[in-house]
């Protein structure tokens, strides 16, 4: 069958590829419905549903892998802050709420340097990764 011909000829309107029973089990086996997936088939992928999908999970992978690294800085950090701020909760309303001849006192953070090196980390992060190719 010429399929293009027969729909420049109007002898059907549209056509769509059938699937392939055993290539979609076996995505659906080792890829979709794995527990312990370490590695996305993307060959495989792109073999069945095309560059353009398989670019896309390539892209979620990579990116996946990348923001790995700020939430090993970031939870302890985050932990560190919300356990100084809870622990010293009703030192830090006092002080922060306190007026001395008519100006606000501010107090600043002991704490400040946790997230300068975090903004730190995070800048030289993004312009790695950005160099990267």
């Amino acid at each position: 069958f010429d399929l293009p011909l027969m729909k420049n000829k109007a002898l059907c309107k549209e056509y769509y590829p059938l699937h392939q029973r055993e290539d979609l089990e076996w995505l659906r086996d080792n890829w979709a419905m794995s527990k312990m997936n370490t590695k996305q088939p993307i060959s495989k992928i792109r073999d069945y549903f095309g560059e353009k999908l398989a670019l896309y999970f390539a892209w979620l992978t990579f990116y996946t892998e990348w923001l790995l690294f700020p939430f090993i800085i970031g939870v302890p950090v985050f932990a560190l802050l919300m356990w100084r701020f809870y622990a010293n909760r009703d030192e830090i309303h006092l002080e922060a709420g306190s007026w001395e001849g008519g100006t606000k006192t501010v107090i600043v953070d002991e704490y400040i340097y946790v997230y300068f090196i975090f903004l730190l980390f995070l800048i030289f992060w993004c312009k790695f990764v950005d160099g990267v190719e």
